[in-house]
């Protein structure tokens, strides 16, 4: 018995009894009737942006009718987890963000094979890495359609770096921090002469770092544990330490009132943007428009987050449900996603597109954000994540925001974190 599914027995006689998001009043018998409506249901996540284009399907296809479930993206994962293992309430399509798919991987038995809908004659439309990420190594098993990368770039307060003296054109910005080390020496003086923080806090500092390695805790080619004695794991940890012993950070965590705050009133100089969260900032900050700018972060490439529609075994309506994830992944509909809600496209043919590539932004002073993350995009090195990945790094961001709170000291908080994640291993076992 896997693991996973061995620690959630209990957990599947405390809800077997219970009325699960995912349950139809329609019978199967009702549902399987020629011309009658097809009910599937959808799991995802806030901020994917799919509700709008579901909606067109559903007006394309009046036999489909589609009930979304919202849930944060580790609940959803946790909870879609249980469902596997009870069979009870399982839906028929689940949005599975990129941390927890080596998780879902070890489940594959749970999920259909996306190979036997012919997904496989799509393979050469996504980026090759992209596509790895939903495969198993031998090739056999696909599980799920790739949804969007998160290329990332920096948002930064043109007139808080004028104020400081420093060059404040893309470009300059550009050449005068193509280093981390730069960027904290520049985060530095900024500070002594504005009075304002480089950044809103440690977590988003040591994701967006580490993000440009290619291993982070586990080894890519045998899945063996190493965040212990990975060197860019701990680099990017002497960085954010570095960070904090300058006080260079407002210590706002992400999307928390504070940070909101943070944004509308200027608490801070640098947003980390990864594509997705270019709406977020728009709204949480209206009356700053015009004030930020945009250009590439140290190093130039990194990426952060991109999700997978995938169909758990469990599900009522497979032949269907494949339509549905088939006609979002397209490549009209990514491209429609990136203009709607900043998701940027999983399909390097997208990169060049005229949409994206002139596609310019007025809060961030009409930077060719299109552009900049088009040419972030083709650089990307991928990391491989593991199989408790979710975990490990909830573990860091939870050590790291302790640090950040003085509540745990920048020398002792590495020996912290390596103990707690070895705790929290070994009560994953069964």
């Amino acid at each position: 018995m896997n693991k996973r599914l061995h620690r959630l027995i209990g957990l599947v006689l405390m809800i077997a009894l219970l009325p699960l998001p995912g349950c139809s009043n329609v019978s199967r018998s009702e549902e399987n009737k020629p011309g009658s409506i097809k009910e599937i249901t959808l799991w995802l996540f806030p901020g994917s942006g799919l509700e709008p284009l579901i909606d067109i399907y559903e007006q394309e296809h009046p036999d489909i009718r589609v009930h979304i479930h919202t849930s944060s993206y580790p609940e959803l994962s946790n909870k879609l987890q249980t469902t596997l293992a009870s069979g009870n309430g399982v839906p028929d399509v689940a949005l599975v963000e990129i941390s927890f798919m080596e998780r879902f991987k070890e489940l594959s038995g749970s999920f259909e094979n996306l190979l036997n809908y012919d997904a496989g004659e799509r393979e050469g439309e996504f980026l090759s890495w992209k596509w790895q990420q939903a495969i198993t190594k031998d090739g056999q098993f696909l599980l799920g359609l790739p949804t969007d990368i998160g290329p990332i770039a920096m948002a930064y307060r043109r007139d808080f770096f004028e104020q400081a003296g420093l060059p404040s054109e893309p470009s300059e910005v550009t050449k005068n921090m193509s280093s981390w080390e730069d960027f904290l020496d520049t985060a530095d003086q900024l500070q002594r002469k504005t009075g304002k923080h480089m950044i809103d806090n440690l977590d988003m500092l040591y994701r967006v770092i580490l993000g440009q390695a290619e291993e982070q805790y586990y080894d890519k080619d045998n899945g063996e544990l190493i965040v212990h004695r990975n060197p860019d794991v701990y680099r990017a940890w002497s960085a954010v330490m570095k960070a904090k012993e300058k006080g260079l950070s407002a210590s706002l965590p992400m999307f928390s009132p504070e940070w909101s705050r943070g944004l509308q009133q200027g608490e801070f100089a640098v947003a980390f943007a990864p594509s997705w969260i270019i709406e977020i900032l728009k709204k949480n900050a209206p009356a700053a428009g015009g004030k930020w700018d945009m250009t590439f972060i140290p190093q130039i490439a990194g990426n952060y987050g991109g999700s997978f529609l995938t169909l758990p075994k469990g599900g009522r309506h497979h032949r269907e449900s494949y339509d549905l994830i088939n006609w979002l992944t397209q490549a009209e509909q990514q491209v429609q996603l990136f203009k709607s809600n900043g998701n940027f496209p999983s399909m390097p043919e997208l990169f060049s597109d005229p949409v994206i590539m002139e596609h310019t932004d007025p809060f961030f002073n009409d930077a060719p954000t299109g552009r900049i993350y088009s040419q972030i995009a083709g650089q990307i090195k991928p990391t491989y994540e593991g199989s408790d990945q979710f975990l490990i790094a909830k573990v860091m961001f939870d050590v790291l925001q302790k640090v950040e709170q003085d509540v745990i000291g920048t020398e002792e908080a590495w020996d912290i974190a390596m103990q707690r994640i070895e705790i929290e291993l070994e009560q994953e076992l069964p």
